[in-house]
């Protein structure tokens, strides 16, 4: 019973600060997210290991309350579709038995990220995926 009465009480102390508290969860949230799309991009000739669990999170943080971690979301998924474009000619994802990833399939499974950002329930994700996408028809031409 003192256990529950002290984590209550230190849940009614930081709600009396939510602007700090709020501050450090984008912060920390952020620097992650940040990293797990370097990666993915340093890593890009093995996108297709990684682009399921990575778009599915990054899906994820593009429909979150959140308003940096929606743009950082759909921007990542952005960076990582145009360097997988830009670097289609050393990626080996044609030779692979996995469907989505065959030689004409594997854009499909990467435009498919950005669909369902602009399916979001927010309007300022799906005009972030919107202004982005000239900048991916330009690299795929």
């Amino acid at each position: 019973m003192a256990l529950g009465n002290s984590t209550l009480s230190m849940l009614d102390d930081l709600a009396e600060f939510p602007n700090y508290l709020q501050y450090n969860l984008d912060r920390i949230n952020l620097f992650g997210v940040i990293r797990m799309i370097e990666t993915t991009i340093i890593n890009i000739d093995r996108i297709q290991l990684l682009w399921e669990i990575v778009s599915a999170h990054l899906e994820c943080l593009a429909n979150c309350k959140h308003e940096q971690l929606r743009a950082l979301a759909v921007d990542g998924i952005t960076c990582i579709v145009i360097n997988t474009f830009l670097s289609r000619a050393n990626i080996k994802v044609m030779d692979t038995n996995d469907k989505h990833w065959q030689k004409d399939m594997w854009q499909v499974t990467l435009l498919n990220s950005l669909l369902n950002c602009l399916k979001s329930g927010y309007l300022n994700t799906a005009s972030t995926m919107i202004h982005n996408l000239p900048s991916i028809v330009t690299v795929n031409v």
